[in-house]
């Protein structure tokens, strides 16, 4: 061998043991081809790094984007949904769709349903405030219709019958008073007839008495005063009209004084008499069956019946006094009674005429807190309507905000739908891989070795 020869092929085992290090001299050609012809392949491998570090750039971006999809698909888990497919994913987005337009639908029903139901719930509410506000003056006119009631002691069961009771208490009460109004004249006459008859001589005229006294006389009556009451009847009819005339000794004279009088009775009589021994034989009396006839001259007679209440002589007239007197009490009794029943009907019926003036409108209508018990009953159940419809609001718009979310996600998912379902891909992803390690180990092996067997081949 040269030594020219001889040292090309040290230089060439040098190379040789660069690239696979110790390397008996035997086999150095053998080694040299296998490492030119591993590296032409690693050469023609790096040749295609581009392509491959795209692909593998691509799955990798594949392989995020299917982590998302998957992310998202387990918040649709989450939601209740499960998709295995692409089929299902559109299938599970139309059902969503159709879903919150349900859903829209459904609150929109319930949102004007709400409406209606405050708007009960208002027209209650106003009712309630206008009889609140009536109920205090029904109130009134019932207890003044119940007063009224209590002081009649009428039923009153309507209005009409309050016009007709307060009628009937007014004629009560005129009829009343009209009876009032009698007695008390009626009084007053027994008064004057007790006055009259306590007087003495009991005359019907108290100037009699003073007339007597200005003739010089006495009354008739007071000479009889001492008669029995047997007798009263007889001497009253005996002497009739005379009855009250006034005796006196002589009447001589007695006519000028007559003349001078001024007041004086229509009629007056003088007696001539003894006035301590009155005689009353100058009378031609003939006593009849209940009566006395008196002849008072050929020409006239006087015919006069008993009378029926004597009131000739003390005795007579006590008697009469005592009726009298006992008529009085009663008459006092009736007419207390009659002014004290007058007054009553009188209040009774002003009680009328203001209840009539100022309550009869209201207190005959229907009591408002029966109404108002019925009313606070269906705003009640109004109320209560009104927050079950706003609770199924709240549930139809968290189920229309959460339908609109899975339609979210959905269409999220579905742009992503190629790879999410691409089961592919991390096996591709893992032989992708291992070409880059292959191209990561060629391109060290060039880097390394590559220059060497350049050399080495030249």
């Amino acid at each position: 061998m040269s030594s020219a020869a001889a040292q090309q092929f040290e230089q060439a085992l040098s190379l040789v043991k660069q690239i696979a290090g110790d390397v008996a001299r035997s086999e150095a050609s053998q080694v040299a081809k296998a490492a030119i012809k591993q590296a032409d392949e690693h050469r023609q491998l790096l040749k295609n790094e581009a392509q491959l570090r795209a692909q593998y750039r691509e799955l990798e971006k594949n392989i995020e984007r299917q982590q998302q999809a998957q992310k998202l698909a387990n918040d649709l888990g989450d939601a209740g949904i499960c998709v295995d497919s692409e089929a299902d994913l559109e299938m599970e987005a139309e059902s969503q769709r159709e879903r919150v337009l349900e859903c829209e639908q459904q609150l929109e029903v319930l949102r004007e349903a709400s409406g209606e139901i405050k708007q009960r719930e208002q027209e209650f509410v106003s009712e309630i405030s206008k009889l609140e506000s009536y109920a205090p003056k029904w109130i009134k006119s019932f207890n003044a219709l119940e007063d009224l009631r209590e002081q009649s002691g009428m039923e009153l069961v309507d209005r009409a019958d309050v016009i007709s009771s307060m009628q009937a208490t007014n004629d009560n009460e005129r009829k009343t008073s009209f009876e009032r109004d009698s007695l008390a004249k009626r009084r007053e006459e027994l008064e004057l007839e007790i006055e009259r008859l306590a007087s003495p001589g009991g005359s019907n005229d108290p100037r009699l008495k003073g007339l007597a006294d200005t003739l010089g006389g006495v009354l008739l009556s007071e000479i009889y005063d001492d008669i029995t009451i047997d007798d009263a009847p007889y001497f009253s009819a005996m002497y009739g009209p005379a009855r009250h005339a006034i005796v006196v000794s002589n009447l001589d004279g007695i006519k000028e004084k007559l003349v001078e009088l001024d007041d004086c009775p229509e009629d007056l009589y003088i007696i001539e008499g003894d006035i301590d021994a009155f005689d009353d034989s100058s009378f031609d009396a003939d006593e009849l069956d209940g009566a006395v006839c008196v002849q008072l001259n050929e020409r006239q007679l006087r015919y006069s019946r008993f009378p029926k209440i004597p009131l000739f002589g003390r005795a007579a007239r006590e008697q009469r006094l005592e009726l009298l007197r006992e008529q009085r009490e009663e008459t006092v009794e009736k007419h207390a009674k009659a002014a004290f029943d007058a007054q009553k009907l009188q209040r009774l019926y002003q009680a009328f005429n203001a209840f009539a003036a100022e309550h009869m409108q209201l207190a005959f209508e229907a009591d408002p807190e029966v109404e108002l018990a019925r009313l606070r009953e269906l705003r009640s159940q109004v109320a209560r309507e009104l927050n079950d419809n706003k609770q199924r609001e709240q549930q139809a718009s968290a189920q229309l905000s959460k339908s609109k979310q899975c339609v979210t996600l959905l269409d999220r998912l579905s742009i992503s739908a190629n790879v999410l379902f691409d089961e592919t891909l991390a096996e591709r992803h893992q032989e992708l891989q291992s070409h880059i390690e292959d191209l990561n180990g060629a391109k060290s092996y060039i880097h390394q070795h590559g220059a060497a067997a350049e050399n080495w081949l030249q």
